[in-house]
């Protein structure tokens, strides 16, 4: 069964062909140059030029999509407050020729999976993500699943395979696995479907596709092929020609790449970490169609920009083919002629080589919710790509009203609010394809309860306050979204403090109450906070800042000199 949803205000403005959405204030125009000031490398520029006054004798063509942003509906997105759902990326954005939306078909059996697939057999490029029950997450436990060859029964299959998701420029589709009927793979999986995966010559672009192959093989017996690691590509148009050495095969989230490229930042809230192998509701939909779709946009926009690179740079191999990326020629001999490549130092990294006094962090208090084992964890810097999950409205509040056209494939029947269905839903008429129905009138399903979101198990027997709760949802979230080869630098404690004071906007005092009975010292909770940012590279709101750091001795102030300039 199939969901269209289009959650824009009013009207969409009238959609020009020929021109592409340019970002309408200087906040857009940052991000759109992001990565040509230190450690840049692509140029966000939208103007062109013919092959000769590049300096190139053949420059690849790229040819625009055409469903895009309407200018309008982008720079209402940029403007409103990240507390409305209205200011993040979704694939609902988007708009084709005549105002054309989005379908997104949402198969809920082997039949109307195929039906689906065959739409998408002829692309040459969809945006691919996959989606599991939590019990199946990516970290140690599921490594073990994954590597001792497990018992194959209906619901290990369903639970670890729960959801598929590909994405074209006009259309998506959901294959819900988990719904389907039977228990072996030849009873789940769509001939087309598995053909599709299995196609080198259809690119599926996505974020850590190579753990989805994975899964896939080990669960479904499909083996990938044309899978392309967006990562690679992010890395070579942003660092090829300034910072080579970053060109590597180090993931990137894809929160980041689509913050940088597509203008507005994604949300990565408890969704993430809801039961995929049960009815979507609302905001798994619209979550599970947005990462597709976002796959699918990142290519376009990261070779748009690599084919404007001079000298123009290969694009990155399939994951499979194990091939190393390549930068452009002139690039190669430029860097074989150097002894050493200098590399900008990060703004974050800048200043820390001066012996500031420290707070060491094993000398800090430990709050009631830290285990043995995480206090002894250390916290030197390292180099990851971070992420931060902002909270969302209640889907259809006044701030982001719904206007969705959803398509169901299949028979359905209809829901009841608290369900988590969509809405209710009519018999296809169009031989077999969705029937499409307008849920704008129709009451959301509720979130993910908040005795659903996962948390770690404490190791005192008194209940965990929500907040603390929510928190550690957040880093689970967070830690899953981390490429599988690295470990966290910061603490436990001193993230699940940042989580408090930065997404819940908790002010310190009260975070210090929260986390013991008596309360931390101050100091502690500041440490904590600051040392998050600093390692971990966290994003925080500048003005802000200045509360944890004043908790600190002056003397101590130096070591966060590069959060400071960041925030300024």
């Amino acid at each position: 069964m199939a969901h269209d949803y289009d959650i824009l205000d009013g009207v969409p403005a009238p959609y020009d062909r020929g021109s592409s959405p340019v970002p309408p204030n200087e906040e857009a125009q940052e991000m759109r140059d992001s990565g040509t000031g230190k450690g840049g490398g692509y140029n966000g520029s939208q103007e062109q030029g013919t092959a000769e006054e590049l300096g190139q004798s053949s420059q690849e063509e790229h040819i625009p999509l055409t469903f895009q942003i309407p200018a309008q509906e982008l720079k209402n997105a940029m403007q409103v407050s990240r507390s409305s759902g209205a200011a993040f990326w979704k694939h609902s954005l988007y708009r084709g020729p005549d105002g054309r939306k989005i379908k997104v078909h949402y198969c809920r059996n082997k039949e109307d999976s195929e039906t689906v697939a065959q739409l998408f057999l002829n692309q040459d490029t969809l945006g691919f993500d996959l989606e599991w029950k939590p019990s199946y997450a990516t970290k140690e436990k599921s490594k073990e699943k994954l590597l001792d060859s497990p018992v194959l029964t209906e619901k290990v299959i369903k639970e670890a395979v729960s959801l598929i998701q590909l994405a074209s420029e006009d259309r998506i589709a959901l294959f819900h696995i988990a719904l389907h009927k039977g228990g072996t793979i030849d009873e789940l999986v769509a001939p087309t479907l598995k053909k599709i995966m299995e196609s080198p010559d259809i690119s599926k672009a996505g974020v850590a596709v190579g753990g989805d192959a994975t899964r896939l093989r080990t669960f479904l017996g499909i083996q990938c092929q044309g899978l392309f690691e967006l990562s690679h590509l992010y890395r070579l148009v942003k660092f090829s020609e300034k910072a080579p050495r970053q060109v590597n095969k180090r993931l990137v989230s894809l929160a980041q790449q689509v913050g940088e490229c597509l203008y507005l930042p994604l949300h990565k809230g408890d969704v993430r970490s809801s039961d995929w192998s049960k009815v979507l509701n609302w905001d798994q939909t619209v979550y599970a169609a947005s990462d597709a779709y976002a796959g699918f946009r990142l290519f376009d926009v990261l070779e748009q920009r690599r084919k404007r690179l001079n000298p123009t740079p290969p694009r990155p191999a399939h994951l499979e083919l194990n091939l190393p990326i390549r930068l452009a020629q002139a690039l190669v001999d430029e860097v074989s002629d150097q002894t050493q490549i200098e590399e900008p130092a990060s703004e974050e990294t800048q200043g820390d080589e001066v012996a500031y006094p420290t707070l060491p962090m094993e000398g800090l208090e430990v709050d009631s919710w830290t285990s043995s084992r995480e206090s002894a964890e250390n916290t030197q810097e390292a180099d990851v790509d971070a992420v931060a999950y902002p909270t969302l409205p209640v889907e259809g509040s006044e701030d982001d009203p719904l206007e969705t056209d959803v398509e169901v494939e299949g028979t359905t029947a209809s829901t009841t609010p608290g369900d988590s269905g969509l809405g209710e839903v009519s018999h296809a008429e169009d031989g077999g394809l969705a029937s499409q129905i307008d849920t704008a009138d129709t009451p959301h399903a509720t979130n993910v309860s908040e005795s659903e979101s996962p948390s770690t198990n404490a190791e005192v027997s008194i209940p965990k306050p929500i907040e603390v709760q929510h928190a550690e949802a957040w880093l689970e979230n967070w830690q899953a979204s981390l490429p599988t080869d690295y470990t966290p630098k910061a603490s436990k404690a001193a993230l699940r403090a940042y989580a408090l004071w930065h997404h819940q906007s908790l002010p310190v005092p009260r975070i210090a109450s929260i986390l013991r009975a008596p309360p931390l010292q101050l100091t502690t909770v500041a440490t904590y906070i600051l040392e998050a940012v600093r390692i971990e590279r966290l994003p925080f709101d500048g003005p802000r800042i200045r509360e944890p750091l004043d908790v600190l001795p002056v003397s101590v102030h130096g070591r966060y000199r590069a959060v400071l300039n960041k925030a300024q």
